[in-house]
């Protein structure tokens, strides 16, 4: 038979039980949410980046538009970064300030 000290236990260690799982789903969640949106709106940002080097010099108002755009998909991949720094959780490493217009040439293939 159980006391009631023993059932207490038990409740107190199923309640940690929870409260980690909570945890980790919740770490779980906001790494995919940065992994998943950072990756796609980096793709994009690398797009935009090398289109524009195809517009012709004289179309200063596509070159704007996608300077623009440019600069509108930086801002969400910082604010996921933000947002997933806010969360507290560490898997995220520092990622190294540069423009997303000289990535080629710091992974070597521009």
């Amino acid at each position: 038979m159980l006391t009631f000290e023993r059932i207490y236990r038990n409740l107190i260690e199923i309640a940690e039980h929870l409260q980690r799982v909570r945890k980790q789903e919740r770490a779980n969640v906001a790494k995919e949410i940065h992994d998943e949106i950072g990756q796609r709106l980096t793709v994009i940002n690398m797009g935009l980046s090398g289109l524009k080097k195809y517009v012709p010099d004289k179309n200063f108002d596509m070159a704007a538009q996608i300077s623009k755009l440019v600069k509108s998909v930086d801002e969400r991949i910082y604010f996921v970064h933000r947002l997933i720094s806010h969360t507290g959780f560490s898997f995220l490493q520092p990622a190294p300030d540069i423009p997303c217009c000289h990535f080629g040439k710091w992974v070597g293939t521009g």
